[in-house]
C-alpha cells in the first residue's frame, strides 16, 4: 500500500507540475488569425513605411517588439501606442488561455490512464509476490527453533557451575558448595 501512496503522490507531482497553462502553450502562427479584428489591423497595417516627422528620434522608425506571456515576441509598427500593445497582448493571452484549457481535460484523462495503469501493475507485483511471502520474511516457527537452537548452545558453552540466565529462568542450577559466576546472555525470543 505503501507503494500505491507513493506512486499517487508521483503521479499528482507530475500532473501539478506539467499542467497545460498559458505559459507552456508555446506559439502557434494561427494565433494570430484567431486574434479580433482590432488587434489583427494593429498587427497587420501596411503602413509602416510612413514618413518620419520633422525632429522625431531616429529609434521611433524601429518596430515595436512586445513579448508575451508563454515567451513569444510580436512585431507592432513602431508608431503603434502602448494601449495599442496592451490590446494585442490581452487578445494573446486570451488565446493561450483557451488553447490551454482545451489541453487540460485531454492532459488529466492521460494522467489517470497512466495512474491506473501504475496501480495495476504495482497491485500484480504485489500479488504475484504473495507466495514468495513466508519464503522473504521469517514464520513464527522459525524464530522459535532459532531461539530454542541458541538456548541449547548457550547451556553448552557455559562451564558447570555456571549460572546460565536465559530470559529470567537459570538453565544450569547451582551445585551446592561453589562459587556460582552469572554469566547473562540476552537473546530475542
Amino acid at each position: 500500500m505503501l507503494l500505491i501512496v507513493l506512486w499517487t503522490l508521483a503521479a499528482f507531482a507530475f500532473a501539478w507540475i506539467n499542467l497545460p497553462r498559458s505559459q507552456s502553450v508555446s506559439h502557434d502562427p494561427q494565433f494570430l488569425t484567431r486574434l479580433s479584428e482590432d488587434a489583427a489591423s494593429i498587427l497587420r497595417r501596411a503602413d509602416t513605411k510612413s514618413k518620419t516627422r520633422h525632429g522625431a528620434l531616429v529609434w521611433s522608425e524601429s518596430p515595436r517588439f512586445v513579448r508575451m506571456s508563454n515567451g513569444a515576441g510580436l512585431t507592432l509598427p513602431a508608431y503603434s501606442t502602448s494601449e495599442q500593445a496592451a490590446l494585442v497582448a490581452s487578445e494573446y493571452h486570451r488565446l493561450l488561455d483557451n488553447e490551454a484549457r482545451g489541453r487540460r481535460w485531454p492532459f488529466l484523462l492521460g494522467m489517470l490512464a497512466l495512474w491506473l495503469v501504475g496501480c495495476g501493475g504495482l497491485l500484480a507485483v504485489l500479488l504475484a509476490a504473495r507466495p514468495l511471502r513466508g519464503v522473504i520474511t521469517p514464520s513464527a516457527s522459525r524464530v522459535q527453533f532459532i531461539s530454542h537452537y541458541v538456548r541449547q548452545r548457550t547451556e553448552k558453552a557455559a562451564p558447570e557451575g555456571d549460572t546460565v540466565i536465559y530470559a529470567g529462568a537459570a538453565a544450569n542450577p547451582v551445585s551446592e558448595g561453589t562459587a556460582p559466576k552469572k554469566t547473562e546472555f540476552a537473546c530475542a525470543a
